[in-house]
């Protein structure tokens, strides 16, 4: 009887033990999860562009686009982009000219919308008897944030090189 008695005590000893400890990290884990959540909720107050700035924004890139030259309808269309990070509002015109055929003509141009300042140029043309994966670009280049020219040798390089401007 007394085996059975203390074989129960420590059974409940045990048992107590093991809520205790749960308990523990239950509440560890709540209190993390609250951290968590005020990370979130901080860095999503951060980097969240107000609706002013975006509508703002894509007005001036469609001023810009039009002061240009270009046209809505036609081989040439633009992107806006708002870059909290950067602060800055960009636009990528992209236009393909066929005035001068056979030969076709691709261009791109990444730039800030309030100031004209060109951050990347991206120019391809056909070649006849060539395929057009075969043709290098005449131009590809994008300044990086810190002012640095980088060249590219590809379309596929350029849209890679531009993301730092049109991601957040």
């Amino acid at each position: 009887m007394k085996t059975l008695t203390a074989l129960l005590l420590i059974v409940i000893a045990v048992l107590s033990f093991q809520v205790f400890r749960q308990r523990e990290i239950i509440h560890e884990q709540r209190g993390r999860i609250t951290e968590i959540q005020a990370q979130v909720a901080a860095t999503a107050k951060a980097t969240a562009v107000p609706l002013e700035y975006q509508e703002k924004c894509a007005e001036q890139a469609r001023k810009a686009f039009h002061d240009l030259g270009y046209k809505s309808q036609g081989p040439a269309g633009y992107e806006n982009h708002y870059s909290a990070k950067l602060s800055k509002c960009f636009v990528l015109v992209e236009n393909t000219d066929s005035a001068y055929a056979p030969t076709i003509w691709t261009r791109k141009s990444l730039f800030d919308a309030y100031e004209g300042k060109a951050y990347g140029e991206y120019s391809w043309h056909t070649v006849k008897d060539k395929k057009y994966w075969e043709v290098p670009p005449f131009m590809c280049r994008v300044t990086s944030p810190a002012g640095t020219n980088q060249f590219c040798k590809s379309d596929e390089e350029y849209g890679e090189l531009i993301k730092v401007y049109l991601e957040d």
